[in-house]
């Protein structure tokens, strides 16, 4: 298993000194848990929002219902029109 080790440990190495964007790439390496960090935040963030959307329009499983297909009178697709506008407009806030 060492052997396997070394080999990918070598195989990294030969592309790193190839790669000219090896710097890059490194420091990508070392912001990472930064910028997932980051990212919890916003996915928590737009979670509430659309959630906050959701709740104004008042979303029930009636709106999840089957339907034709058209559109037409259909209360699930005028909600999520309504949600999808709230939720922009929050986001513009």
């Amino acid at each position: 298993m060492q052997r396997v080790a070394t080999s990918v440990q070598s195989v990294y190495e030969q592309r790193q000194a190839a790669d000219p964007f090896a710097q890059v790439w490194e420091e990508a390496r070392r912001l990472r848990d930064a910028f997932a960090d980051i990212d919890v935040e916003l996915v928590a963030a737009n979670m509430q929002r659309v959630q906050e959307a959701m709740r104004r329009a008042r979303i029930g499983p009636h709106h999840f219902a089957g339907s034709t297909g058209y559109g037409h009178g259909d209360l699930g697709r005028a909600a999520f029109d309504e949600v999808l506008t709230s939720a922009v407009t929050l986001l513009r806030l």
